[in-house]
């Protein structure tokens, strides 16, 4: 399998909650504080406890310190119910705060959970349209979703892989035949669909103790297989199903 890095965006490591999320929340807040003479961020809970080996601290001053003097309190004994991750951003005008920001780094985002299992698909069978129709599409995208949902949500592995397994399960056989050679025609409304139905594997597996009898891997050989049979109309080429009705137009 290839490197996850095809999938999963690059960013500052080594966790995505602990240093792109604390970095983006501080470049939303300074654009927000322009004029700030200060700037003071506590760090609570997780962000606090493992903050600098996580190098937390470098993330947030290295956006606001160039702008204006900027501190880091560690607040590890405060863990919001929220989530363990709280920020509390202000900023410091003439002694005083001038302006305040509570924000929670949830992490994920992109796509490693959701890059992990696309990755899984992409090398065992096709991402494509053109290759295995739209299952291997929004199918896959659908799954990736579920995946990541269930992480995020606290589910276990076996549940995380219930949730991938179920949404690119009900996907399977789904045609590619975009209109006027439009793929945002009906793609746009399964994508749509597909969100929702996301987040319904997400749920179903979660009640679950996550076992089951169809794996992952045998429903993306499945899928695989499927794409293959299916006849090359309906695979992205715009001559069959929908497409054959509403025909591009010159």
């Amino acid at each position: 399998m290839k490197s996850i890095k095809e999938i999963f965006r690059i960013g500052n490591g080594p966790s995505s909650s602990h240093t792109m999320g604390p970095k983006r929340a501080a470049e939303l807040f300074a654009a927000k504080h322009p004029g700030a003479e200060g700037y003071r961020v506590t760090l609570y809970g997780s962000l606090a406890a493992t903050g600098r080996g996580h190098m937390t601290d470098r993330a947030v001053l290295g956006v606001l310190q160039p702008l204006a003097p900027a501190e880091i309190v560690w607040r590890a004994d405060v863990v919001p119910a929220f989530h363990p991750n709280g920020m509390l951003f202000e900023a410091l005008r003439g002694g005083a705060v001038a302006g305040s920001w509570k924000v929670y780094s949830v992490g994920g985002g992109a796509l490693a959970t959701a890059g992990l299992f696309g990755n899984v698909v992409k090398t065992n069978a096709s991402i494509s349209g053109a290759e295995v129709g739209c299952q291997g599409e929004v199918g896959v995208a659908c799954a990736m979703a579920a995946a990541a949902a269930c992480q995020l949500f606290g589910g276990s592995p076996s549940q995380i892989e219930y949730a991938a397994e179920m949404a690119l399960e009900h996907h399977l056989g789904l045609t590619c035949d975009p209109v006027c050679g439009l793929v945002q025609v009906p793609c746009i409304e399964r994508n749509a669909i597909a969100a929702a139905r996301a987040f319904d594997a997400n749920i179903y597996a979660s009640f679950s103790d996550g076992k089951h009898r169809v794996s992952f891997d045998r429903v993306v050989e499945v899928m695989r297989v499927t794409g293959h049979d299916i006849p090359s109309l309906y695979k992205e080429t715009a001559g069959g199903g929908l497409a054959k009705f509403y025909p591009k137009t010159p």
